[in-house]
C-alpha cells in the first residue's frame, strides 16, 4: 500500500493547493497523490555518421599520435564503413569524435593478430 500523507507544505502553499483548500474531499484525494517527480533531463539522441565522412585532420594527427603502429587512413575507411553501415539505433552515436577514438583505441595491430601462442595451439601434433 502506498505510504500516503507525504504531501510537500509546498504543495498546500502552491496554486493547486490554494484551489483545495475549501474541498475537503479534495484534500482528502491529494493526499493520495504519488510524489512529483523531476522531468527527465533531456537525453541527445545522436546522429548518424555522414555516407561521405572523411576524416578531419585533427582527428588523423591524434590518431598517428595516440597509435603510430597503425594506418590513420585505413582505420578511418573502417570505421566509415562500418558506421555507415551499422542499422538502427546502434548506428547513431551522441559523440562521433569521442567514437572515432575508441575505435583507434581498439585497434589490433597486424602482429597481435596472429599471435605465437596461436599458432602452437593451432598446429599441435600436425607433425
Amino acid at each position: 500500500m502506498r505510504d500516503y500523507g507525504q504531501v510537500t507544505p509546498a504543495f498546500w502553499i502552491g496554486e493547486t493547493g490554494k484551489k483545495l483548500r475549501g474541498d475537503v474531499n479534495a484534500q482528502v484525494l491529494a493526499m493520495y497523490l504519488p510524489p512529483q517527480q523531476a522531468p527527465a533531463a533531456p537525453t541527445k539522441t545522436g546522429t548518424r555518421l555522414p555516407e561521405d565522412w572523411t576524416l578531419p585532420n585533427e582527428w588523423r594527427d591524434w590518431a598517428i599520435e595516440a597509435r603510430p603502429d597503425i594506418d590513420a587512413e585505413t582505420v578511418a575507411d573502417s570505421f566509415r564503413d562500418f558506421w555507415v553501415a551499422k542499422p538502427g539505433k546502434d548506428g547513431r552515436k551522441a559523440d562521433w569524435q569521442a567514437t572515432w577514438r575508441n575505435w583507434v583505441r581498439n585497434q589490433k595491430t597486424a602482429g597481435s593478430l596472429f599471435s605465437a601462442k596461436s599458432a602452437n595451439a593451432t598446429f599441435a601434433g600436425a607433425i
